[in-house]
């Protein structure tokens, strides 16, 4: 008797520098599929590469791995600087999920005004939800919050 496989609807990414990322491989659900980063390459495109392959799917987990406002995915660096230079390769990853999809970051890497503005630019670049633990979300058509000198009135505005 043959058994069916279940679909696989959610890609978690680990980063081998982290520590515990072997018991999360463990972990993982049937549902699941883990990708463990070669630290040496571009992990952005490693990423899309595989979400390529098992699309579509529901949610794409990165590693709470780079800090507030900066996640790191092998050599490549997603912060507010660089991201712009990504935009049409997360715009590929956000056609791998569904149109109810989501991308999941590190609590680490969505805290405060910097993790938030990340959370929106990506959200934005992706065209699908951003989350973190503790319910935050960003959603595609959210303002950009931005913290940061010279801005009149107020050291917080939002970018449209």
């Amino acid at each position: 008797m043959v058994q069916n496989e279940p679909r696989i609807t959610r890609l978690t990414v680990l980063d081998p520098r982290q520590a515990g990322w072997s018991q999360a491989v463990i972990a993982a659900a049937a549902d699941t599929m883990v990708q463990v980063l070669d630290s040496r390459r571009d992990g952005l495109r490693q990423v899309l590469e595989l979400a390529a392959e098992l699309a579509p799917l529901e949610i794409i987990d990165l590693p709470e791995h780079g800090g507030a406002g900066r996640i790191v995915l092998g050599t490549c660096i997603l912060d507010a600087q660089s991201l712009g230079g990504q935009e049409d390769l997360l715009e590929e990853l956000g056609r791998c999920l569904t149109p109810d999809g989501t991308l999941r970051i590190g609590g680490s890497n969505a805290g405060g005004s910097v993790g938030a503005r990340l959370m929106a630019m990506l959200a934005r670049a992706l065209g699908r939800d951003v989350r973190a633990p503790g319910a935050r979300r960003a959603q595609p058509g959210m303002p950009i919050a931005w913290a940061g000198p010279g801005l009149p009135g107020s050291p917080r505005a939002l970018l449209h």
